[in-house]
């Protein structure tokens, strides 16, 4: 069994965290308390639960923020492993260097025990905002550390993008994109205005919450580590979805879609086709960042479906999405589409927006659109460094050349992706 080892980073990795456990336990039948309800025929959610000598099944996850009322987050009868919760002294919106020195140290340390307590680690999952205190300092520090210390080991980071970030968020964000192109494994993005977006359109959430778009997280997260942690024809470990997907170390911005989505007072009186499901799933806008995906190339992608799928016919629509340039692979790069098949749907959740159709589809690609989210959130630093917003706040963490040698990083990605989707315009 290959384990993973979550690590949820600042408030948003805390409330993302509580939003996959949630749905994780209700997916493999274990309670708050960590009891399973039903004894599964195979061990695969251990990947993601440690059993405890009295047969309870706690996540894999460990919680670190500077804020004290970290701990005031999580429910008091839930089934983490209160030892893994690392906080540190400060109120929220407050930088400290002795503070995130203290977290980083206390979580190696609880990060080399958890490693220790698996039979064979496959890699760590990462949660956070590349906005904020946390993305600026704990996250680059922590991610740093997983690449130095652990190197063989996949690190995958989902990460939350702010909306029109000003001042110290456009620092912070440009500092986490960067360090993710050298020190992540992948990471697989989220836009907070795209989910918005989704949360609005398509689940009739009028004024969409935090906790709103975390359940959309959580619903991608669940589809992306399905084939890891249940039983299927498609069970891979984190390492062979990261070979699968990426093609070159820096080029590992990954970026999904869903669909469809449905509301949970849908009345379910519309039917999804194979194809509808298939051709629903490339549209814009169900994507998890606001990118021209149709005008771009792809490097690789993974299709899973769900529920009442006839495999036969998948091939034909493949090929058909092909032929018509729905999607366009790079030439020197022909991975094509990776499938995997899963009988069941995901679970209702309790006071959740969503309810869940026969037949459902998620995407993770690696494309040239990623240059979309570089550029955009280059360009935000470039507004707030321009106007020397807050400068005097992130100079407390990062000296001036180095934040500028962070944004050089993302322009020669920027280079890279866009040369990359030429070549494959001028062969053509």
């Amino acid at each position: 069994m290959n384990e993973i080892i979550s690590l949820h980073l600042g408030q948003a990795g805390t409330d993302i965290g509580t939003s996959i456990w949630d749905l994780f336990s209700k997916e493999h039948n274990i309670d708050n308390l960590g009891i399973i309800k039903t004894q599964p025929q195979d061990n695969f959610h251990l990947s993601f639960f440690s059993e405890t000598s009295s047969s309870r099944y706690l996540p894999r996850a460990i919680f670190l923020d500077s804020d004290v009322k970290l701990l005031d987050k999580i429910p008091t009868n839930s089934f983490y492993d209160k030892e893994n919760f690392i906080c540190g002294n400060l109120m929220t919106n407050q930088i400290d260097k002795m503070t995130d020195n203290y977290i980083l140290d206390k979580g190696s340390e609880i990060i080399r025990k958890s490693v220790e307590n698996c039979d064979k680690i496959d890699g760590f999952m990462l949660y956070y905002s590349l906005a904020g205190n946390s993305g600026l300092s704990i996250s680059s520090k922590i991610i740093k550390m997983l690449e130095d210390e652990y190197s063989k080991n996949i690190r995958a980071a989902v990460t939350v993008y702010p909306e029109n970030p000003e001042g110290l968020q456009a620092y912070s964000t440009m500092l986490c994109m960067s360090n993710l192109i050298n020190d992540a494994s992948f990471s697989l993005a989220f836009e907070n205005s795209q989910l918005k977006r989704i949360s609005k359109s398509y689940l009739n959430v009028i004024e969409p919450k935090y906790r709103n778009l975390n359940q959309i997280i959580a619903l991608y997260i669940s589809a992306l580590t399905l084939p890891i942690r249940t039983q299927s024809q498609l069970n891979i470990s984190l390492q062979e979805l990261s070979s699968s997907l990426i093609p070159y170390p820096t080029i590992n911005l990954l970026f999904s879609s869903f669909y469809p989505f449905l509301p949970i007072n849908h009345s379910l009186s519309i039917e999804y086709s194979i194809l509808d499901i298939i051709e629903g799933s490339f549209a814009k806008q169900y994507f998890t960042i606001d990118a021209d995906v149709y005008n771009n190339k792809y490097f690789s992608s993974s299709m899973y479906f769900r529920g009442d799928i006839s495999i036969r016919y998948i091939s034909s629509i493949l090929s058909s999405i092909k032929y018509k340039k729905i999607v366009e692979f790079i030439d020197w790069c022909p991975t094509g589409f990776k499938c995997g098949y899963f009988n069941v749907i995901p679970p209702i959740v309790e006071q959740w927006d969503m309810t869940h159709y026969i037949r459902e589809i998620f995407i993770c690609s690696n494309t040239t659109a990623s240059c979309d989210l570089y550029t955009r959130y280059r360009e935000c630093f470039d507004n707030a460094y321009a106007n020397k917003q807050e400068f005097n706040k992130v100079t407390q963490v990062i000296e001036e050349e180095e934040l500028l040698l962070n944004r050089e990083n993302i322009t020669t990605m920027e280079s890279d992706l866009a040369e990359c989707l030429k070549e494959t315009v001028d062969q053509e």
